[in-house]
C-alpha cells in the first residue's frame, strides 16, 4: 500500500518520504496490482457464486422431478 500512495519507507534511517524518485517508477505498477486484486476479489466473492447459483436454478427448472405429476 505505501507504493500506491507514493511513499518511500527507509527502514535503515526510519524516514518516510512522499514523492521520492524511487517511488515514481513503481507507482503505476503497484496501482495496477492493487486494482487487479480488487477486481479479482469481487469476481471471487460475488460473481462466481452468483453464476453457480444461476446455473443451478436453470438446471432445476429444465429437469422435471421424478414422481411428481401436474
Amino acid at each position: 500500500m505505501p507504493m500506491v500512495i507514493g511513499a518511500n519507507l527507509n527502514f535503515f534511517t526510519g524516514e518516510i518520504v512522499y514523492g521520492a524518485p524511487s517511488t515514481q517508477w513503481w507507482t503505476e505498477l503497484s496501482s495496477a496490482i492493487a486494482v487487479g486484486l480488487v477486481i479479482a476479489t469481487i469476481l471471487t466473492l460475488v460473481v462466481t457464486p452468483t453464476m453457480l447459483m444461476l446455473g443451478e436454478k436453470r438446471a432445476k427448472r429444465s429437469v422435471p422431478t421424478a414422481g411428481v405429476q401436474a
